[in-house]
């Protein structure tokens, strides 16, 4: 790290960073911010033609080089295949944004989850993690070290209704980002982020429903934007975060865990 100043340390000049989720929302303007900082950025998600859109978009407002890769992580095939790629165009990977996700059954009655729902949700929101981290990470440790983020969810830590698959997919997320902080260091950090309720692009009835009824529990009084999650993520990437690992960071407007 040496003498370097802040604004140095936040830098990810020459880092290859992959986002999984990444053509919306947080992971979309998590790759925007790590553009704007340097990052080579890869783009993943599974509408290839929204993903081109908006990579270009990115590389064009910041300069970066950005490349969208269409797949389906939640696929052990997909990621398999991905990881293949990764390996064979960059060597190793920088920073690791595990941001897809499923809300799966949130409906559901606790006790009316089916193995179909938490197959569903499972294979996003712990499975494909766990896979990229198994295939990307050796490399790190191998080479010159990096940054894995996994984004969880306030529902894994407080029950939220009837969202139990995801709930309990996000807790053992959680599980797991500590289990790969202990056995990844010193080379390779391994953090987690809580981003709470942030506003969506698309809206929908999830977002609709779910955000007059916790309103009064957030502090700051509102939903978060996708762009006030972005720095944090940058911060978790970047050698500014170099004693940092195994943690939690709460970007959820002060809403109690």
């Amino acid at each position: 790290m040496g003498n370097k100043s802040v604004q140095e340390l936040l830098r990810l000049d020459g880092k290859v960073a992959v986002v999984s989720g990444a053509s919306r929302n947080i992971g979309l303007e998590a790759s925007r911010a790590m553009a704007e900082v340097g990052a080579h950025v890869v783009m993943l998600a599974r509408d290839a033609d929204r993903l081109q859109a908006v990579a270009a978009e990115i590389a064009q407002a910041t300069g970066a080089t950005v490349t969208p890769r269409a797949c389906d992580v939640s696929r052990e095939e997909d990621a398999g295949a991905l990881v293949e790629w990764l390996g064979a165009e960059f060597g190793q990977v920088d920073v690791l944004l595990n941001n897809a996700h499923s809300l799966g059954a949130r409906t559901a009655p606790v006790l009316g989850v089916t193995s179909q729902d938490w197959s569903a949700t499972l294979s996003t929101n712990l499975l494909a993690p766990y896979r990229l981290c198994a295939g990307l990470i050796p490399a790190m440790m191998d080479g010159r070290g990096g940054s894995v983020i996994n984004m969880l969810s306030g529902a894994a830590f407080r029950p939220n209704g009837t969202a139990l698959a995801y709930g309990a997919s996000k807790a053992a997320l959680w599980s797991m980002t500590q289990y790969l902080a202990k056995s990844c260091a010193p080379k390779v950090r391994v953090n987690a982020l809580v981003p709470g309720i942030v506003q969506s692009e698309t809206g929908g009835p999830a977002y609709d429903d779910i955000l007059p009824r916790y309103l009064p529990e957030i502090p700051m009084g509102r939903a978060g934007r996708p762009e006030e999650i972005a720095p944090a993520i940058v911060y978790l990437a970047s050698e500014a975060s170099s004693y940092t690992t195994g943690s939690i960071m709460w970007v959820n407007g002060g809403r109690p865990s």
